[in-house]
């Protein structure tokens, strides 16, 4: 069948890569070269090409065009750019990037491609299926012309299929078959870094292909994930350099800036994010976060309903940081609304049941909010703050063998908590930052564990007043802790004094 040599194209490309397999260009229905120009650009297009990354493919079709320049009725040419638009329309989305130039570009080609081949060729119904131009009960979609494709192109086909889907790694018995099929054809190919989480020379992938910027970005989200905050803020803007307007690199050096604590900065990598994708709802909500951090809490709000209406993942923190604006601006009817509107999303969110707690808490809704502060403690059983709240509470119920108890975890855990707010720093000189970094996160940390002391402190003390048998055990230890913690973490400590 004509149509075999279309398919053979990419395998042709994917295993020059791999370095496996026997040159097939021979078995190519090409048009015989002719002038040295022509032959360079194409041979320089199928080389990015063949490193299966955007960038590649991207490359390929600049070097294609300018040969097609020189043979307007190449075939085998326009095959090349069908097959490089396909790859960048299909990769696009999975970043967030605008694929509307990219798309038409694939469904030009394939028409050309249509009118070049007879009989008509089948990858332009099939692109226009999987860029979702046409639906599945589309009469050009049957099952007969999606066989024909898979029968003469089978590896071609899956291959689409699962670069359509890669990056969303979704987990189906299907998918991972489909992985499985790709990784043992292509062992070599840059694409096994969305079949699996092996990841054991990527730093040595990276420096061959410093354009590979979406392992870039996976290096950048691991390094994230370890807190190795340098290392991804490096990663993030390479990327950046790469390719400006890519929503997930803005969204994760937002990140980075955002827990060394520069709200602002992180604010407007957000903002870039969302400007460059009204899709990305995780940066709009990210967004949100910051406008609450410093404080305004009405452009949070406006910016939160916009996320809980039109986001998914997001939705449930949505309600829970209105209900928190609302909680800060003193607008208590609406926190409660929003409580409960979050509760029905995300009902064992840990941080909630916090809000909610201490909501009905000052409420005088003691009921209420003993509930809630027990989940939470289901939820995170070393968290100070349940174990104080509950301890007034008990106090208020003259349940004082119960408040005593419930003090002395309180004491003990945020004496915890503050030991691992010290580690924390002590652990940032071991790190591979600059010194810069060192010093931004030490100032950071050492300002939080401050307040957290100061805040600590109080709430013990105010404990110590409420009991007058001061030789009970308990009452020792919790007076031993607070005393402890003012000679460890003086509250002018991080101004001229080091733990």
């Amino acid at each position: 069948m004509k149509f075999k040599y279309i398919g053979l194209l990419i395998i042709c490309a994917m295993l020059s890569h791999c370095g496996g397999g026997r040159n097939l260009a021979p078995v190519l229905n090409t048009i015989p070269e002719t002038g040295s120009e022509f032959k360079v650009l194409k041979e320089q297009g199928d080389r990015e090409f063949a490193k299966m990354h955007y960038m590649g493919w991207y490359n390929a079709v600049n070097f294609y065009k300018k040969a097609l320049a020189l043979k307007k009725d190449s075939t085998e040419i326009k095959e090349k750019l069908f097959f490089s638009y396909f790859l960048i329309a299909l990769r696009e989305p999975l970043y967030f990037i605008d694929n509307s130039k990219s798309r038409s570009e694939t469904l030009f080609w394939a028409e050309e491609l249509n009118r070049s081949i007879p009989p008509k060729n089948p990858f332009a119904s099939i692109a226009k299926y999987l860029l979702g131009e046409k639906d599945p009960s589309s009469p050009e979609i049957t099952d007969a012309s999606i066989r024909e494709v898979k029968n003469a192109t089978d590896t071609d086909y899956k291959y689409f299929l699962y670069l359509k889907y890669s990056g969303l790694r979704l987990e189906t018995l299907a998918r991972q078959k489909e992985a499985d099929i790709f990784l043992r054809q292509y062992p070599s190919s840059n694409l096994r870094y969305f079949a699996n989480s092996q990841f054991n020379d990527m730093n040595s992938t990276i420096e061959k292909y410093p354009d590979f910027f979406e392992l870039l970005l996976v290096r950048g989200d691991l390094a994230y994930q370890t807190m190795d905050l340098e290392n991804a803020r490096r990663d993030y803007l390479k990327v950046l350099d790469i390719y400006r307007g890519i929503p997930p690199a803005l969204v994760g050096i937002g990140n980075v800036y955002y827990d060394i604590g520069l709200v602002q900065t992180a604010l407007e990598y957000y903002e870039e994010a969302f400007k460059t994708s009204q899709d990305h709802f995780t940066a709009l909500f990210k967004k949100g976060v910051c406008l609450h951090d410093l404080g305004r809490y009405d452009e949070s709000n406006i910016v939160m309903d916009i996320v809980a209406k039109k986001g998914v993942f997001e939705k449930g923190d949505a309600f829970y940081y209105i209900a928190l604006n609302y909680f800060n601006l003193k607008n208590f009817p609406k926190v409660e609304t929003n409580i409960k509107t979050a509760e029905s999303i995300i009902p064992d969110s840990f941080r909630l049941n916090l809000l909610a707690g201490l909501f009905y808490y000052q409420s005088d809704r003691y009921a209420e909010s003993r509930g809630y502060f027990e989940k939470a403690k289901e939820i995170s059983n070393t968290y100070p703050e349940c174990y104080y709240y509950l301890g007034l509470m008990d106090v208020k119920e003259q349940k004082m063998k119960t408040a005593l108890e419930n003090f002395y975890l309180a004491a003990t855990y945020y004496n915890t908590l503050l030991k691992d707010g010290y580690q924390a720093i002590e652990a940032i000189a071991e790190k591979n930052y600059t010194s810069e970094f060192k010093q931004r996160m030490k100032q950071l940390l050492e300002k939080r564990l401050k307040e957290d002391a100061r805040n600590t402190i109080q709430k013990l003390e105010s404990v110590l007043d409420v009991f007058t048998d001061n030789e009970k055990k308990e009452i020792s230890e919790i007076r031993r802790t607070v005393q402890n913690i003012k000679e460890r973490y003086p509250l002018n400590w991080g101004d001229n004094r080091q733990p």
